[in-house]
């Protein structure tokens, strides 16, 4: 295991104990519930796995879930690797990669006290688990199979009406040169160090979605969303949320502009690296942080980096299948349920709208 932090900021560790290491590596090898086919059995199952862990563990879960731990990250150490790891994919198309459910037992697990796992209908074709690993097609986009280029500070599914609170990643091999380094900012700090006047500004409405360039298959009126369609206008810092997304995003004016663009400044300013190490997990509250990814080489030899990404919501009661499903491919009519403001701006920098 290894984790390098920046010297500013370090991200909040939880070191497990070699009895609860082996709790969860006896578990990972014992018969269980096909989490594809009984998600609900699976979950109950990882439930009962969670419970034998240590208080002091679960209560440092449980933090994060309240919004009252130190930091909005919880990177999870001495898990046990998965076993048998087949080479790191190179096809972007979704299959099955692992034989067993030792992954997705620890996410799960961990997951349990956050909440209940995520099915968007466009993400992964409605899949809970996603592989992340570097694609020789995606190489160079704005893509989670990207390395030659970062992903700059966003917060996860910052378009969509309902995003997930929480994102669990965990690490099935590492970067093998580790370049590959995830940022975590806490937006409270960012927020403290913004101005009353960008705070002012971050919070209204100024802000337009730009959801005709999504890479997806999301639409509008039975049809694939348009840049001439109104779009839905808010605020980066809500009540009880952010939505953060510099690159996907149209501020409405220059001033908008001005006050996103400190924002980004300072969370740049405030942000923790890190590298996953090999079978460690991190916990992020996106509700309360934006994270990003440098850029890596990679191989396509088999020994890429490779993470498993699982989306929460934070939920007291599960659904009866145990996942909490957003199908619905139109984003505009939830957006219109919640009482956003529509517009139609243009799609551009603000210095062009001014």
């Amino acid at each position: 295991m290894s984790l390098t932090t920046s010297a500013r900021n370090q991200w909040e560790t939880l070191v497990l104990t070699t009895s609860e290491h082996d709790v969860l590596a006896d578990a990972g090898g014992a018969s269980a519930p096909d989490p594809y086919t009984e998600p609900a059995a699976f979950r109950r199952y990882a439930t009962d796995v969670w419970a034998q862990l240590n208080d002091s563990t679960r209560e440092r879960v449980q933090a994060l879930r309240l919004g009252i731990s130190p930091r909005p990250e919880l990177y999870i150490a001495n898990l046990p690797a998965v076993p048998s790891l087949p080479p790191t994919p190179t096809d972007g198309r979704w299959v099955k990669t692992t034989s067993g459910h030792h992954s997705e037992l620890l996410m799960v697990a961990f997951a349990s006290e956050l909440g209940c796992p995520i099915s968007y209908a466009d993400q992964r074709s409605g899949a809970v688990f996603h592989d992340i690993y570097p694609t020789r097609a995606n190489a160079a986009a704005v893509s989670s199979q990207s390395h030659l280029v970062g992903l700059g500070f966003h917060s996860e599914m910052f378009f969509h009406p309902t995003p997930p609170d929480f994102l669990v990643l965990h690490c099935l091999r590492p970067d093998p040169g580790g370049a590959a380094l995830t940022g975590v900012s806490d937006m409270a700090s960012v927020e403290l160090s913004l101005s009353r006047a960008d705070m002012n500004v971050l919070s209204a409405p100024s802000f337009a979605l730009d959801l005709a360039r999504l890479h997806g298959s999301y639409t509008y009126l039975g049809r694939p969303i348009a840049e001439a369609d109104p779009r839905p206008c808010v605020p980066v810092v809500g009540r009880d949320r952010i939505r953060f997304e510099p690159a996907l995003t149209t501020p409405t004016s220059g001033t908008a502009q001005r006050a996103l663009v400190s924002a980004e400044r300072v969370a740049e300013r405030e942000v923790a690296f890190g590298a996953l190490g090999d079978g460690a997990m991190l916990l992020v509250d996106n509700r309360r942080a934006v994270h990003s990814r440098t850029s890596f080489p990679a191989r396509y030899d088999g020994t890429d980096r490779w993470l498993r990404r699982m989306m929460v919501a934070a939920v007291d009661t599960p659904p009866a299948d145990g996942i909490v499903r957003f199908s619905d491919l139109d984003l505009m009519r939830p957006w219109e349920a919640c009482g956003a403001a529509f517009a139609e701006v243009p799609y551009g920098r603000a210095e062009v709208l001014a």
